[in-house]
């Protein structure tokens, strides 16, 4: 099984980008700049969307602080599962919490949701409400849960999160899942800050996973979907296909 994947992020029509991805070992995202990023042929890879909140140079600061300790800690080991995430994201919190106690910015905070396929391994790892999907078979599924107020008050504010890395929270609850048939040749997976998947219908992101189009045009096409359809905050995808 061979692995390509493309990210594409943007402010929108924000002042600022507060978002960050990780792409193997490419970090891109915040700022005031489009960012993308492309790889292919690889057995295995680490992917991540980061969602910064806290305001301009606490946002950011938090996204990107995450993405690039993260990146940091799984190249230290070699086996990747659930107990691995557990550890490695409580610590992280914790750590960012000490950040922004430091800093003055003792409430940024940021989302988290990474897929990972190392070595016969593979799951994801979700915090907040950036999403993972998965498109398999013709049917694209949500793998990740929300972690927002929305979930739990019908018609609350859809962007209001009740659990993040950071933001001054005392515990973060972390989603894992792992298993054989997790990643199989022919999957493609979606993973999107709430900026994109707020705005990008299941039925608009098959339609565009299904377009003979490059991936990298894939993933500028989500983003420009989202914005499209009225999208007012930063906007980051990452797809994933494996051959």
């Amino acid at each position: 099984m061979t692995i390509k994947a493309a990210a594409f992020s943007t402010k929108g029509i924000r002042p600022h980008n507060e978002d960050s991805f990780l792409l193997n070992s490419q970090i891109g995202g915040t700022g005031t700049e489009d960012s993308m990023a492309f790889i292919e042929n690889l057995s295995e890879g680490v992917f991540v969307v980061a969602d910064g909140m806290g305001g301009h140079a606490a946002g950011d600061v938090a996204s990107n602080f995450v993405v690039s300790e993260f990146l940091q800690s799984i190249n230290s080991v070699s086996e990747i599962n659930a107990d691995f995430f557990n550890a490695t994201m409580s610590q992280l919190h914790q750590r960012l919490l000490a950040k922004g106690k430091n800093e003055g910015t003792a409430n940024m905070g940021s989302t988290f949701v990474s897929l990972v396929i190392k070595n016969d391994e593979c799951g994801f790892c979700n915090i907040g409400d950036s999403r993972l999907y998965r498109y398999r078979n013709g049917f694209i599924q949500q793998l990740s849960h929300d972690d927002s107020l929305s979930e739990i008050i019908p018609n609350a504010p859809k962007n209001i999160v009740t659990n993040a890395m950071g933001a001054g929270l005392s515990d973060v609850e972390i989603e894992t899942r792992f298993s054989a048939s997790f990643a199989v040749a022919g999957d493609k997976f979606v993973l999107c800050s709430d900026g994109v998947h707020g705005h990008v219908s299941d039925d608009e992101m098959e339609q565009i996973l299904q377009e003979n189009y490059s991936l990298v045009e894939k993933a500028r096409s989500l983003v420009e979907k989202a914005l499209e359809n009225g999208s007012d905050d930063n906007s980051t995808a990452i797809i994933i296909e494996l051959e």
